[in-house]
């Protein structure tokens, strides 16, 4: 279900907030409605400027702006270079750390910016609330693999995860 007032009202906000090129805001609209739950989960906007033919600065202004409207809400996620799991998901980079720990290969990284901290968006649950959002709710498959883990991951060979 989703919350149609709400999702009105903040895409108008969104597209006063710049110019957009001609569709931007309809496909992030289409995506917000018609997406399952995975797709609203951690979305990297790089995947979708491709998936959406979008420049990626573009993309990438458009999940912040609809953070700051209140459509989506950002993560950083820590992740391991060896299995690119999310070894912890912060709401802002205040709570990185010089060091985290991998649970799942039991190695210590430095926590390198550009390299092993990812930023993804996931849809406001106030707008529309997804099986993500209630992770005790989800199997252990879906928990372990989906949010214990990341759909862009990439092996040190560039293969995904």
């Amino acid at each position: 279900m989703i919350n149609e007032p709400m999702l009105d009202e903040r895409l108008a906000v969104l597209e006063n907030a710049r110019p957009w090129r001609a569709r931007v805001i309809a496909k992030l609209e289409g995506h917000i409605r018609s997406a399952d739950d995975e797709a609203l989960f951690r979305i990297n906007p790089l995947t979708f400027a491709r998936e959406k033919n979008l420049s990626e600065d573009e993309a990438i202004d458009l999940f912040l702006q609809a953070t700051s409207c209140g459509l989506f809400r950002m993560d950083w996620l820590l992740l391991c270079p060896q299995c690119s799991c999310v070894v912890e998901s912060l709401a802002s980079l205040i709570g990185v750390h010089n060091g985290y720990r991998c649970q799942i290969c039991h190695v210590e990284y430095e926590a390198v910016l550009d390299d092993f901290i990812a930023v993804t968006f996931t849809v406001s649950p106030e707008l529309r609330e997804i099986a993500f959002h209630h992770p005790e709710r989800l199997s252990a498959h879906d928990r372990f693999f989906k949010i214990g883990g990341t759909r862009d991951g990439r092996l040190s060979d560039g293969v995904p995860f």
